[in-house]
């Protein structure tokens, strides 16, 4: 097995891990936030907001581009996958993934017309990133999973470490703003028991096309989304998977809208909060 395809495993399986520990077979309700290892009983629908990196990730094994596997991996999970990608939606909000566009999504003034379609979404809309197999039949209703991620340009942030948060977010790349841009979008996920937000941490950068100031900010600002997002926040439960390999780890963190108790979990693929920034990056085609 190639170094590459055994790190896309371990991410796969973190997310496997980490959407069956949240008990998705019931959305928003109190009982499902004790752990379960099996997949829902019923299909469930899932939509990947992303760019290049997440089109690689959820492609089927192929001969001339990256792939690493995990639409299969969940349709056999029994989650039915689909995804948004370059020009998809509304004023093609596709090309808007950046962390400083997730308010756009999520909290501006046509964000109710974007999530509307982000709910209806059935295809697949792979582009030039590569097809995986989905369940025979689309469950009805809308999406359940809301998965969403920038591309590694944004692990390039400027500012400082501790930084903290802006009072409103922006539309610039620092620890700050990125900080201020989440803690906007819990006034949305508080608004939406029904639904589960995983956020995916942009990837790393090579070396070569970033600072070592700037490395730290980003891991910095992916350790404050994995450790203190959500904290002192009632209504919204925190669980949480870092993946360890011998490459960049990446890491999911998902924020079930139910009224709770914060919660952290850790798979068995790593130490809790536990994020590289640096190192080989996962694609080389990201645009802004």
């Amino acid at each position: 097995m190639t170094h590459k395809r055994a790190c896309a495993l371990a991410v796969v399986t973190a997310v496997l891990s980490l959407l069956a520990s949240l008990g998705l077979p019931a959305p928003g309700l109190a009982g499902a936030l004790a752990d379960d290892p099996s997949p829902p009983a019923s299909p469930v629908r899932l939509v990947f907001i992303h760019h290049s990196t997440g089109g690689h990730w959820l492609a089927d094994p192929n001969g001339d581009r990256p792939y690493g596997g995990l639409g299969r991996a969940l349709m056999t999970n029994n989650y039915y996958v689909s995804a948004t990608n370059y020009g998809w939606g509304p004023e093609n909000i596709g090309d808007r993934t950046d962390i400083p566009n997730w308010p756009e999504w999520f909290n501006g003034p046509n964000s109710a017309t974007i999530l509307a379609a982000l709910d209806r979404e059935g295809g697949q809309n792979f582009g030039e990133f590569g097809a995986w197999p989905r369940l025979a039949t689309a469950p009805g209703g809308e999406n359940q999973i809301v998965m969403f991620k920038s591309c590694f340009p944004n692990s390039d942030l400027y500012g400082n470490p501790d930084d903290p948060p802006l009072p409103e977010p922006n539309d610039q790349f620092t620890v700050a703003n990125a900080k201020a841009v989440y803690n906007k979008l819990l006034t949305y996920f508080a608004t939406r028991q029904d639904k589960l937000f995983i956020v995916i941490t942009a990837p790393p950068l090579m070396q070569s096309e970033t600072a070592p100031e700037r490395a730290a900010n980003a891991r910095a600002f992916n350790n404050w989304l994995l450790n203190h997002w959500l904290a002192g926040t009632p209504t919204i439960t925190s669980r949480s998977s870092t993946i360890t390999t011998s490459s960049p780890p990446t890491a999911a963190l998902a924020a079930w809208m139910t009224p709770a108790r914060p919660r952290n979990r850790t798979t068995p693929a790593g130490p809790t909060a536990t994020i590289t920034a640096g190192g080989t990056p996962r694609s080389n085609t990201c645009r802004r």
